[in-house]
């Protein structure tokens, strides 16, 4: 039981970066900087983070950490605020 809630969590974080991704994506291609665009992404990489360290996997902490400061500098070089 432990083992399949341990995966199904670990899917939730690629979920929830995947997810970020696509809405980061979507911004970068139509140019359209929506508040509620850049606060949804930017949740769910938090989210993402959080759950990783919830379950004390380093590579995916980089790696949700990783991408978060990419969406971050995004939103720096266009002047969007978080």
């Amino acid at each position: 039981m432990l083992a399949k809630q341990f995966e199904l969590k670990y899917q939730l974080i690629e979920l929830y970066i995947a997810y970020a991704k696509y809405t980061e994506e979507v911004m970068k291609n139509k140019h359209i900087y929506s508040s509620e665009n850049v606060r949804t992404a930017s949740e769910l990489y938090n989210k993402a983070l959080l759950l990783a360290k919830e379950l004390r996997l380093p590579n995916m902490i980089e790696f949700a950490t990783r991408e978060r400061s990419g969406f971050k500098t995004f939103c720096q070089l266009n002047s969007i605020e978080i």
